[in-house]
């Protein structure tokens, strides 16, 4: 490993250790030399698979999208003076107005580094991420995601239906006729798109979410399939 303190550039603002950290280098504040304490930008973004979160939580996210990952945005994080790793490092007021940062070389490994397994405490700590859900399930759970999302787009169109109908827009709209056309028609489309969603998770052979919608033996009437509003 390279010297870990070797300065680049001394004097610098928070903006241009931004730019320093963006470009793989290493920054910290001139007082923080001393205590080999400095900052680094992680990679992102990535789709990382769900087993490999540590965090069961983020695991279990990932394991439930349809390709079995979830994305990792980029992060800043401190290398501490006590030799830690903190992950998603924040600015406080002093820092972003301070012009005492240095940039540092970026380390460079020499020598191939072996990852440690985790030994039998960390492994007791960690307990394994959930399976990953087969393609098929995860399929279907992309679909019926859209339909909610399709859903909520309805109940927002439908809103400004009632807006566009308030006695307050009472000879503020040209053409209001048209517009309430516009407007259902444009609805209309969305809940098209939720009943073709439906249909497509039929095709796929889930079980019909409406048994008795063509049964006249019975008045019972199913509620909508997945809680959607429509």
């Amino acid at each position: 490993m390279n010297n870990p303190n070797q300065i680049i550039k001394t004097g610098q603002t928070f903006g241009q250790a931004l730019e320093a950290l963006q470009e793989g280098k290493r920054v910290a504040r001139s007082g923080w030399n001393g205590k080999d304490m400095w900052l680094s930008l992680s990679g992102g973004p990535s789709r990382i698979p769900a087993e490999k979160f540590w965090s069961p939580n983020n695991a279990a996210y990932a394991a439930s999208q349809p390709d079995g990952c979830a994305t990792v945005l980029p992060a800043v994080t401190m290398k501490t003076a006590t030799g830690e790793i903190v992950m998603g490092w924040l600015a406080n007021q002093t820092d972003m107005l301070a012009s005492d940062w240095v940039v540092l070389e970026p380390l460079v490994w020499t020598t191939t580094v072996s990852v440690r397994e985790p030994g039998p405490a960390m492994a007791a700590e960690m307990p394994p991420p959930p399976p990953v859900p087969p393609l098929k399930d995860r399929f279907i759970v992309g679909i019926k995601q859209q339909r909610k999302d399709l859903d909520d787009l309805v109940q927002q169109a439908k809103h400004l239906s009632v807006v566009a109908g308030l006695k307050e827009l009472e000879g503020e709209l040209q053409d209001k006729p048209e517009l309430m056309a516009n407007l259902t028609l444009s609805r209309r489309h969305i809940e098209d798109a939720v009943m073709r969603l439906g249909m497509a998770l039929k095709a796929i052979g889930t079980p019909n979410p409406y048994p008795d919608s063509k049964n006249p033996g019975n008045t019972t009437i199913n509620p909508t399939a997945d809680g959607l509003k429509l």
